[in-house]
C-alpha cells in the first residue's frame, strides 16, 4: 500500500515537471497521498506537509509563468524522499 503510494506521489510529480499537470492539480494530488500516507513514512509525510503549504502560496502569490519554477524549486526534498523510499523498497524486493 505504502509502496503505491509512494509511486503515485512520484509520478505526480514528474507530470507535473513534464507539463501534463498543472500545480493545481499536483496540490491536489500531494493532499490525497499525505492524506492516505497517514504516518506511515514520516520523511515522506514532513517534506509533503511543507511542499503542500508551499504550493499553496505559490499558486496565490506568484504571476502563472513563475509559479511551475518556484514549484519546482519546492519539490526537491519531496523528490529526495520519495526516491530514498523506493530504492530502499526495490532493495528489500
Amino acid at each position: 500500500m505504502v509502496d503505491s503510494l509512494v509511486r503515485r506521489l512520484s509520478r505526480a510529480i514528474e507530470r507535473f515537471e513534464t507539463g501534463e499537470m498543472d500545480i493545481a492539480d499536483l496540490q491536489d494530488r500531494l493532499e490525497t497521498v499525505r492524506q492516505a500516507l497517514d504516518h506511515t513514512v514520516p520523511e515522506v509525510l514532513r517534506e509533503l506537509e511543507h511542499v503542500v503549504a508551499e504550493l499553496e502560496t505559490i499558486r496565490f502569490t506568484r504571476l502563472e509563468d513563475e509559479q511551475r519554477p518556484a514549484a519546482l524549486r519546492q519539490l526537491v526534498a519531496v523528490k529526495a524522499a520519495v526516491n530514498s523510499v523506493l530504492e530502499t523498497s526495490d532493495a528489500e524486493d
